[in-house]
């Protein structure tokens, strides 16, 4: 009998037949915790993108990049991640827009990728992991006080109007 893995998982099929590494969905990182070079969660990511193409994989902490290009690849298998790979951070929704499946604007969605900044110098991207009914959104970011670690933050609407974001939803 074959079972479809469940819909929180992202299944990665190392070179290894007969192996199937099931793990949580990348958006749910530990808030505060460190993914190092040696973290668990960090080598099943990389393995995950190596199986796409090894030139997206880097080789220190795991990088917002990396956590992100698994997120959408997770969300939206068609979305072409070297192309990703190649846009400044903060800049993704250009390269997304107009792609089956990808919704772009200005309203927050729980699973969009929230993106600020128009210098790819200063460019942030996150991932929108809640958004309540004051318009309050809880936000997941990795690197930004330190590189490797994973942090959550709210932000209320006044806030994140004053940012100016893009959200872009993978449907």
């Amino acid at each position: 009998m074959v079972t479809a893995p469940p819909t929180n998982q992202l299944t990665v099929v190392p070179s290894t037949p007969n192996l199937v590494v099931r793990m949580s969905t990348p958006g749910q990182l530990v808030s505060g915790e460190r993914y190092d070079v040696n973290h668990a969660q960090t080598t099943e990511i990389r393995t995950a993108l190596a199986r796409y193409d090894e030139h997206l994989v880097q080789k220190s902490t795991l990088t917002l990049r990396e956590w992100l290009l698994c997120v959408v690849h997770y969300k939206r298998r068609s979305v072409p991640l070297l192309a990703l790979q190649m846009t400044p951070i903060g800049s993704w929704h250009r390269t997304l827009k107009g792609l089956s499946g990808i919704s772009v604007g200005i309203t927050p969605y729980t699973g969009a990728l929230m993106e600020w900044g128009s210098d790819p110098q200063t460019g942030n991207t996150a991932l929108v992991l809640e958004v309540s009914p004051e318009e309050i959104i809880t936000i997941g970011e990795l690197g930004v006080t330190e590189p490797g670690i994973y942090t959550k933050r709210g932000l209320p609407k006044q806030t994140w109007l004053e940012l100016r974001p893009v959200f872009t939803t993978l449907q």
